[in-house]
């Protein structure tokens, strides 16, 4: 007979035993309730756990690039001449960023742009339908009447399901904003961070992709190169650091980092502009590299998911530009060589790939490229793309393919 006892957490039973031979015969004993074990406590879950890794793919099926305000996408990027096609002909507007969910990378993907911010719920369908979750009259509302006017930087977490942070300014890009959704764009919560005077230049930012004390940390710089902290998902923000320049992109790695104290910078400064590295959480910053001239705004500077010594950053001084590739956290670094890449080059955009330091992607003025080998040589994907390339641009692998 089973009881359970709701106060102490556990169940008691008693139990009767008889034992007979050839049905002659027997006894049986009957043993009290148990009631006096102390239970076992149940360990409290982590409240955000890394969640467990999805399945790796080879990052050569489904790819999506969005270049000349304009989003495509092939399903075959390894093929010898892949078929691209447009996928997000309804969006007009200057387009500024675009992510796959961390959660759901097949299916939900987020395009940021001048009109305001649009979900994919089908991108596994041949033609996605998008809903836009933030227009530019919610933010005006939110905001206090407010005029929308750029996206700096939109990231998802990998902690948090639904959470996607939103870098925003309004007003001609005088005053800088961040919203957060909790819920894949349901809802969204909104801080003003700073008022930037005369100061018209994107702002950047980025979300550590670990727990920290229980919650989400949050890099935000500004365009005079202020680095302002949150380590409560957007809530509230902190001036941690005063580094200087002009922030082009502004990067957290993922190994190593689950203090989130490691943030990366590419900065236009006076000189030489410069890539940096803060290991205190954004109160100071050390310069690694000297680079002529940087300008994309998407990962100019970038490290391998598994292995933060492999570093890549983009130089856009040099004619081609240069790709630098480190293997030591920028302690020596060195050019790719390149082979493969037509024409005098543009790099518009990068992107590495999650399981593989040695596979890297890029986006040029002349072609869609990808590399196995740090950079050294490259394999052309441009195909029949023909939806134009030129300004800012994004390549995202599909990680699960």
């Amino acid at each position: 007979r089973m009881m359970y006892d709701s106060q102490k957490g556990y169940a008691t039973a008693e139990f009767e035993l008889s034992e007979a031979v050839n049905g002659i015969g027997g006894s049986s004993i009957t043993f009290p309730a148990i009631d006096d074990i102390t239970p076992i406590p149940t360990p409290t879950p982590d409240p955000n756990p890394d969640p467990v890794t999805p399945g790796e793919g080879t990052g050569f099926g489904t790819v999506y690039v969005m270049s000349n305000n304009r989003l495509g996408r092939t399903r075959a990027f390894g093929a010898s001449s892949p078929t691209w096609s447009e996928i997000a002909s309804s969006i007009g507007g200057t387009y500024f960023h675009f992510i796959l969910d961390p959660w759901t990378p097949a299916q939900d993907g987020y395009l940021a742009t001048s009109l305001g911010l649009y979900r994919s719920a089908d991108l596994d369908q041949s033609a996605p339908t998008w809903t836009p979750i933030l227009s530019a009259a919610q933010i005006s509302a939110a905001t206090g009447g407010q005029t929308y006017s750029a996206c700096g930087w939109l990231e998802g977490s990998i902690n948090s399901e639904g959470y996607i942070a939103f870098f925003f300014q309004t007003n001609g890009n005088n005053l800088m904003w961040f919203a957060w959704t909790d819920n894949r764009g349901d809802s969204w919560n909104f801080k003003f961070v700073a008022d930037l005077g005369s100061r018209v230049e994107p702002c950047r930012g980025s979300v550590v992709q670990h727990v920290v004390n229980n919650s989400l940390r949050v890099y935000y710089s500004d365009p005079a190169g202020n680095m302002r902290r949150s380590d409560n998902k957007g809530l509230t923000w902190s001036l941690v650091g005063t580094p200087g320049g002009f922030p082009i992109s502004v990067h957290t790695p993922y190994n190593g980092n689950e203090s989130g104290n490691i943030v990366y910078r590419t900065d236009q400064r006076s000189g030489a502009d410069k890539v940096l590295v803060s290991t205190n959480s954004g109160v100071t910053f050390s310069e690694v590299l000297d680079l002529s001239s940087v300008s994309v705004a998407r990962w100019s500077v970038e490290t391998y998911t598994q292995n933060n010594q492999i570093i890549y950053a983009v130089d856009s001084g040099t004619s081609p530009d240069t790709l630098y590739v480190s293997e030591d956290g920028f302690s020596t670094s060195s050019a790719a060589s390149m082979n493969g890449v037509a024409g005098t080059f543009n790099i518009l955009s990068t992107g590495g790939f999650p399981y593989n330091g040695s596979q890297f992607y890029l986006v040029t003025d002349t072609g869609i490229y990808s590399s196995l080998d740090r950079g050294e040589n490259w394999t052309e994907r441009t195909g029949d793309w023909s939806l134009g390339l030129s300004g800012t641009s994004v390549i995202v692998p599909l990680w699960t393919e």
